[in-house]
């Protein structure tokens, strides 16, 4: 965080408490189907869902991401939240998420055959 701030800085940006961010209109939490522990967080579509969500051209629009790589979680239990400005633009991130599943579970082996 200190370097991010220091980047910010150098760039001649200003720093804001996340408070004082404004809140997109559309947003919509995407739960686990299933009890389990993260095992792959894939940045790249993470990006392109933000992208897809309005990003960086809608200032309020974009993901929060709830877990991190090796946390438990429990099904039903939220993953991370899309934000938009347009009930378009959540749905079609949404679609998006649900088809590329940019955050996974950890594959379990129950058996191995021989």
């Amino acid at each position: 965080l200190a370097k991010m701030k220091e980047i910010i800085k150098a760039k001649g940006g200003k720093i804001f408490s996340s408070a004082q961010i404004k809140e997109a209109p559309y947003k919509l939490q995407v739960i686990s189907k299933y009890d389990g522990e993260i095992g792959i967080i894939n940045v790249a579509l993470l990006n392109r869902l933000a992208r897809i969500a309005g990003a960086p051209a809608n200032q309020t629009a974009g993901v929060m991401l709830l877990v991190s790589q090796g946390q438990k979680i429990r099904k039903n239990q939220g993953m991370f939240v899309i934000h938009a400005e347009s009930g378009l633009k959540l749905k079609a991130a949404y679609d998006f998420a649900l088809k590329n599943d940019p955050v996974e579970l950890e594959k379990v082996v129950l058996e191995k055959f021989r």
